[in-house]
């Protein structure tokens, strides 16, 4: 029987943030306003998309945890 692993990706910890308090969660956002994400992941390249668009984020804003 063959056990499945893990997988290798993950992303934890993704929140939106209050532009003028990056460490400050938030929710309500004014309509058109920018929306600042943090989260923490392995991945070197992330496309978060909504029904009409999708943007490209390079890196995680935040750095994953070391082992």
């Amino acid at each position: 029987m063959r056990i499945p692993h893990p997988a290798d990706f993950y992303v934890r910890n993704f929140i939106a943030t209050d532009p003028n308090s990056p460490t400050v969660p938030r929710t309500d956002f004014a309509k058109g306003k920018a929306i600042p994400l943090q989260w923490e992941g392995n991945g070197t390249h992330y496309r978060i998309t909504t029904p009409t668009s999708s943007i490209n984020a390079a890196q995680p804003h935040s750095a994953p945890p070391e082992p």
